[in-house]
């Protein structure tokens, strides 16, 4: 059975974040670091992840700043961005899996923003593969057209409504959590532009290209929020990526954007491991 590990560790500016392991009843002779999606606390992964770790890994989630266990009392006035999350939070969460890995592969999975996390990432060359599910960029364009009104009213007025008279985005907006103001608002300038964060981060390119390690890239049928078409963008900046869409029929409830994770879909999880085992083992 996974033992369970909470943890705290501090990024290179300071900041306090909260993170969990879940490892292998025996010594995993492969690490992996979990990136999650945007508002969602890494609690949301738990059963996934110590299902991984019943399969032989040693598996790390944790919380952005601002998120969960690394949230302070308030958001008001608190100051993150996403590339907080991707350059400095995920930066440390992937130094902290090193120190513990001892030589070990460390896999990655990215869902969500954490798949764009990679083209901030300084390290993302020493990760020895891994899967993304639902990671793509947010351009309405991507999204069927009698979707992109609706849409462009979040990027245009929601999110600034909400940045101008709380300075954050709160949880009844309808995200998982409330959203620190920085991160509320560079992540709808984002999706104001054809090419995403590619658009406004001018070293993203470069950084996802860094990351050489075959990925399978996966989409859902069934994605409200990040269809194929826009998994199809992140995949192109990916050098060792391949495309594969997730048939949602085959579940009853579908897969949706967060569904991979829940156990209505606990026969997608063994293919995801046996992604991660594909991965040498060295040790």
């Amino acid at each position: 059975m996974a033992r369970v590990e909470h943890v705290s560790f501090t990024t290179a500016d300071g900041t306090n974040l909260s993170g969990t392991w879940s490892c292998a009843p025996e010594r995993a002779d492969r690490v992996v670091l979990v990136a999650g999606a945007t508002a969602v606390p890494h609690r949301y992964y738990g059963r996934w992840a110590a299902d991984l770790a019943d399969r032989g890994f040693d598996v790390f989630t944790f919380d952005y700043r601002g998120v969960g266990g690394s949230a302070p009392p308030s958001l008001q006035g608190y100051q993150a961005s996403m590339q907080d999350w991707g350059r400095r939070d995920l930066g440390a969460a992937l130094a902290l899996v090193e120190a513990a890995a001892a030589g070990r592969p460390i896999c990655f999975v990215g869902h969500s923003f954490g798949g764009q996390a990679l083209g901030l990432l300084e390290g993302g060359e020493r990760l020895a593969g891994g899967f993304t599910v639902a990671a793509g960029w947010g351009w309405s364009g991507y999204q069927p057209p009698w979707k992109r009104p609706a849409l462009w009213a979040v990027w245009n007025v929601a999110i600034p409504f909400w940045l101008t008279t709380l300075g954050y985005v709160p949880p009844r907006a309808g995200l998982g959590e409330g959203l620190p103001g920085g991160v509320a608002a560079e992540w709808a300038q984002w999706c104001r532009t054809r090419g995403y964060l590619l658009d406004h981060v001018p070293d993203a390119r470069a950084r996802f290209a860094k990351v050489r390690a075959p990925f399978r890239v996966w989409s859902t049928s069934d994605d409200g929020y990040i269809p194929t078409s826009a998994v199809e963008q992140l995949a192109s900046v990916l050098p060792g990526a391949t495309l594969e869409e997730l048939d949602a029929t085959r579940f009853p409830g579908g897969i949706g954007h967060f569904g991979f994770f829940r156990p209505a879909a606990r026969s997608l999880w063994e293919q995801g491991a046996a992604i991660l085992r594909s991965v040498p083992a060295v040790g």
